[in-house]
């Protein structure tokens, strides 16, 4: 496929990552340690994933609109975390202690409430206007507690 991205190879670097130390002193086999090593430095070098992914997809998907208008205006420069919070029930203030706690003007938040949750629905709502990097999701589908929805 005419520009595809191919791993690159790695050479020796020296890893510094904290956390890839750790697995290093815990993998047995060599490898495991090679291939601790060779992601480490792909991920070290910022080479581990391709940076220029093409969008192919129609953006016609409910919320599409909400991620246009970031992407047109730069936006996503700015966000380091994106939160997709999928909430039901009537605890409004368990959601806003859960959404002052994880707030960062720095970070976006797509919400999607139960749609038998209208009370949650409303509250939601009225909290996410009040935020430029809050969005709701248009549709509203019955999740199921501990499964796939």
């Amino acid at each position: 496929v005419r520009g595809a991205w191919t791993e690159p190879t790695v050479g020796s670097c020296d890893i510094e990552w904290s956390d890839a130390l750790s697995a290093l002193n815990r993998a047995r086999t060599d490898e495991c340690k090679a291939e601790i090593r060779r992601v480490t430095c792909l991920a070290q070098r910022n080479l581990l994933y391709d940076t220029n992914i093409r969008k192919t997809c129609p953006t016609a998907a409910p919320g599409a609109a909400e991620a246009e208008k970031l992407a047109s205006d730069d936006g996503w420069r700015n966000i380091r975390i994106v939160y997709v919070l999928v909430v039901h029930g009537r605890a409004f203030r368990q959601f806003r202690r859960l959404f002052k706690a994880i707030y960062s003007r720095h970070h976006y938040y797509y919400v999607h409430v139960d749609s038998r949750s209208d009370y949650l629905h409303r509250m939601v709502g009225d909290l996410s206007n009040s935020y430029d990097n809050v969005a709701m999701s248009p549709w509203r589908l019955a999740s199921i507690w501990g499964g796939a929805s």
